[in-house]
């Protein structure tokens, strides 16, 4: 299940640079209880779906001259995540599957939300 809390997290890291996917790992595992490492990849999963919906994050890669939106819809952009992640072996390393880039619209909430801290 993804909480407010995780979701302020995700925004609190892309508040100042691009959020990675082990980072998202970090922080669903620290706020949720999850038993398994395809918990937790679901978890992630659940999260980055949520961000992308919200219009609070926008996903794709980082290349030399900078972040690069990846052109698909959500849907697909999640179903690409999952089968990069599922051809992985062992544990995820900075940069592997995906990044996010928060948007002003994720920049006006981890705002607001701060403020109400």
């Amino acid at each position: 299940m993804i909480t407010q809390a995780m979701i302020d997290d995700a925004l609190d890291a892309g508040s100042d640079d691009w959020v990675q996917v082990v980072q998202l790992i970090e922080i669903v595992e620290r706020l949720g209880h999850f038993r398994t490492s395809n918990d937790t990849r679901e978890a992630v999963i659940a999260l980055i779906r949520s961000l992308l919906e919200r219009g609070l994050m926008r996903i794709g890669d980082v290349v030399a001259s900078g972040f690069t939106e990846w052109d698909v819809p959500h849907n697909d952009a999640i179903d690409r995540v999952r089968r990069e992640w599922e051809l992985l072996e062992g544990a995820l390393s900075l940069g592997d599957i995906c990044w996010l880039d928060i948007t002003a619209e994720g920049k006006r909430v981890f705002e607001e939300r701060r403020g109400r801290r």
